[in-house]
């Protein structure tokens, strides 16, 4: 690279840098396709793997919902097979625009709002020489730290809204867009009894975790003490120590997974029976009213029917009277 190109910039020459010796480094430096086809088949199964994924967990979801649903309405229990087919329906693709609707907005204003706040805190840096450091870090947290609060608060009040989202959908059969406004309106109806909805299954879900926590580090310490001590008084070398740890891993997060699984499936059960049992009021009203108008339609009709009997025997003695005349 010749000196006089970089005449006019602001850059530091000095004879020590070897420009063409890194220019023929990048020559020189090519991956290897076998990496690249690796690289690219490993991407693809990755996509693969998280539709298949992402199918799963909504149609499961769905079958879950449908499952407890009909047991309260009917008593009526079904095999894990029926309810995978009761899954296997629209309800799953609502249940998925549900979170799509919600959190894409969600994410992309919180995007916004860390992006804002990040401007004068990176035009602080460049005025560091007048701004101390103390000014630069009171500065900094008093920008991020609310913001992040308000985005954790914001996150909370949405996973509820979805919670019930997904409760209208199903419950009620309405479609994604009107499940996110009935769950805006059921909440104002309903407000005392879902804030202690959300903080009964908010207890559960923090005595679950800390008696999650304390037993796997326990179980995963201990076990992983064994199984490394183990081979290595067989005189295994550190790979096959490596390896072996690993799987045991594995091994003991199966049943964490599985526990962890059944404690969703209580949480979610509970919000769709009390998201029922808070419905029953307001469908009863609704049924006390519609029957009401239908009581006063009945009189109304009634009444009309005495009036035109009246009008008829009005009529009839007129007639009468203008033929003895």
């Amino acid at each position: 690279i010749p000196r006089d190109e970089w005449e006019g910039f602001d850059f530091e020459w000095s004879e020590d840098y070897d420009f063409q010796e890194l220019e023929r480094m990048f020559e020189t430096w090519v991956i290897p396709q076998n990496i690249i086809r690796i690289l690219l088949w490993i991407g693809i199964g990755l996509f693969f793997l998280i539709v298949i994924a992402t199918v799963a967990r909504y149609v499961s979801e769905a079958s879950l919902l449908h499952m407890v649903d009909d047991y309260a309405e009917t008593g009526k229990r079904h095999s894990v097979g029926k309810g995978f087919r009761l899954g296997w329906s629209r309800t799953a693709w609502r249940l998925f625009l549900i979170n799509l609707l919600v959190d894409l907005p969600a994410t992309l204003i919180s995007l916004l709002l860390l992006g804002l706040v990040a401007v004068p805190i990176l035009a602080a840096s460049d005025w560091s020489a007048a701004m101390p450091a103390v000014g630069r870090m009171l500065l900094s947290t008093g920008l991020f730290l609310p913001t992040v609060i308000l985005i954790i608060i914001a996150s909370v009040l949405l996973r509820l809204l979805k919670r019930l989202a997904r409760r209208a959908c199903v419950v009620e059969g309405l479609g994604a867009v009107d499940s996110i406004s009935r769950a805006f309106t059921f909440a104002r109806q309903h407000l005392k009894d879902v804030g202690i909805t959300w903080l009964l299954t908010l207890g559960v879900r923090l005595g679950w975790m800390i008696i999650l926590v304390p037993t796997c580090l326990l179980v995963m310490v201990s076990g992983g003490a064994v199984v490394v001590g183990g081979m290595l008084l067989l005189g295994a070398s550190w790979k096959a120590v490596a390896v072996a740890g690993a799987i045991s891993f594995f091994i003991l997060l199966i049943p964490i997974v599985f526990l962890e699984g059944l404690v969703e499936v209580f949480l979610s059960s509970v919000w769709t029976l009390s998201y029922r049992e808070m419905l029953a009021p307001t469908s009863l009203e609704e049924d006390e009213g519609q029957e009401q108008e239908q009581e006063q339609e009945q009189k109304l009709e009634l009444g009309q029917a005495q009036e035109q009997g009246q009008d008829q025997e009005l009529g009839q003695g007129q007639d009468k009277d203008r033929e003895q005349q």
